[in-house]
């Protein structure tokens, strides 16, 4: 297996060693952490403490914020619920879901009083990681507790059914939201894109119309929705409102740049349609085709017979590529455009797989598999032995010796299901030293390559 490692030729990486170093940039350009530390101890002010910690969990370094919180025991400085939400925040936020439950339960032994945004942390890290049941689970533990969820809390678990795929659910935490009146146009237009995953067009329709404000999100949804439906018209004028609303709306750089592809990706279809260069009939009937989710519960055994059967529809005579995290799709669907191999497109968000399933079909791209599953599963568990030809990882996250993509037991499953001349692509832009292909060369036959990455990556052999 060749390993080929992608990365900004600024990342000051050397071969064949290559140390696991995790940035250690200071906040401001002036003050390090370790004077920051230190100042804290001369001061003993507990809410210079806390505006460190609660630094330091929005920065995703819990280590320094367990760092902080063993400082205020050295110089007796007694946390408050603020330092204990600052630091169950922390653990949160780079997914380390039982550090945060262990540090909340350290919290009540001590008589700390659960609050609505320390419960609403909680549940953000739930949904983050993907565990629903116990999010919903907890919100019931809150109000048992008598602590009432804020506007927050329900929207918090709204966003984790859009990105699970749980549109029943959110119908009742949407029922719950109506109750107490907290229902607003940000809860809508969650509710929106919900239902246009459940295919439920003319409800979301309704929605969206009793909407004042821009909406370029919920109005792109609804477009896909049309698009899927055949009805052109309607998912063109979606596209162009959207495009107009997002030169006026609050939304960060990246996210504008995303909006706008999705609006032209719906006006290209729509001309396309019209010149005959795509198919105009409806596509929903094949949305099951070649789709396979892990969240319906199936056991594995299953999940491995189904894949089975729908890698055995694909052409046998072509090579077979993946690519895993694969996001909203653009890189993969443009590679398997040209028919020449079969892909897979490995996705762990419901709604980002939706997503590049909407576009296969609205495309027509028959050689594409699409997988809502985790990709350690998929690798360990699914992929038969020297089955693959290249296997691509674009910008994971997190990069390096934390990040699950680079243990050992990884590597040596997408080693093992690679052909013997097999490719394995990371690409990545993190400029720090956390990109360490050190494990690689545990594994038979691995070789690693660093290159600067190109325009566009290469094709695969």
């Amino acid at each position: 297996m060749t390993v080929i490692l992608w990365a900004q030729a600024a990342c000051k990486l050397k071969l064949p060693f290559i140390r696991p170093l995790i940035p250690n940039r200071p906040l401001s350009s002036a003050t390090s952490f370790s004077q920051e530390l230190a100042h804290a101890m001369r001061r003993k002010n507990v809410k210079y403490f806390n505006r460190l910690i609660a630094k330091y969990a929005e920065s995703s370094s819990p280590h320094r914020c367990i760092r902080l919180f063993q400082a205020m025991h050295e110089v007796r400085v007694t946390p408050n619920e603020h330092s204990w939400g600052g630091l169950i925040n922390g653990h949160m936020r780079v997914g380390d879901v039982e550090g945060g439950l262990e540090r909340l339960r350290e919290f009540l032994h001590g008589g700390g009083q659960l609050n609505p945004v320390l419960g609403t942390n909680i549940i953000k890290g739930l949904v983050a990681a993907g565990r629903m049941e116990e999010a919903t689970g907890f919100l019931s533990e809150m109000q048992a507790m008598n602590v009432d969820p804020n506007d927050r809390t329900f929207k918090t678990l709204l966003r984790g059914c859009l990105r699970w795929g749980r549109g029943e659910q959110a119908e009742e935490i949407y029922e719950e939201i109506k109750s107490r009146d907290m229902r607003d146009e940000a809860s809508d237009a969650l509710m929106i894109r919900i239902l246009c995953q459940s295919r439920r067009l003319s409800e979301a329709e309704v929605l969206l119309g009793g909407l004042n404000g821009a909406a370029p999100v919920p109005r792109l949804a609804v477009g896909y929705a049309l698009l899927m439906e055949g009805n052109d018209s309607k998912a063109a004028e979606q596209a162009r409102r959207a495009m107009e609303e997002l030169a006026s709306a609050e939304i960060d750089e990246m996210s504008k740049l995303k909006l706008t592809a999705d609006a032209n990706f719906i006006q290209r279809v729509v001309v396309e349609r019209k010149e005959g260069k795509i198919g105009s009939e409806t596509s929903l009937r094949n949305m099951p085709r070649l789709y396979v989710s892990s969240s319906n519960n199936l056991h594995k055994r299953e999940l491995r017979k189904t894949l089975s059967e729908m890698l055995g529809a694909m052409d046998a005579e072509k090579p077979l590529h993946v690519e895993i995290c694969a996001g909203s799709g653009e890189w993969i669907l443009d590679q398997a455009s040209s028919g020449d191999a079969n892909w897979v497109a490995v996705e762990h968000r419901f709604d980002r797989a939706h997503e590049i399933l909407t576009k296969r079909d609205v495309l027509g791209v028959e050689n594409l598999l699409v997988l809502n599953m985790d990709a350690t599963l998929f690798c360990s568990d699914m992929l038969r032995s020297q089955s693959v030809t290249s296997m691509f990882l674009r910008f994971p996250e997190p990069v390096g010796p934390g990040s699950s993509f680079f243990k050992p037991s990884f590597l040596r499953a997408v080693h093992r299901s690679l052909e013997d001349k097999g490719t394995f692509h990371i690409v990545t832009d993190d400029r720090s030293d956390v990109c360490s292909p050190a494990p690689l060369f545990t594994l038979h036959r691995c070789h690693c390559l660093l290159a600067t990455p190109p325009t566009r990556m290469p094709q695969p052999p």
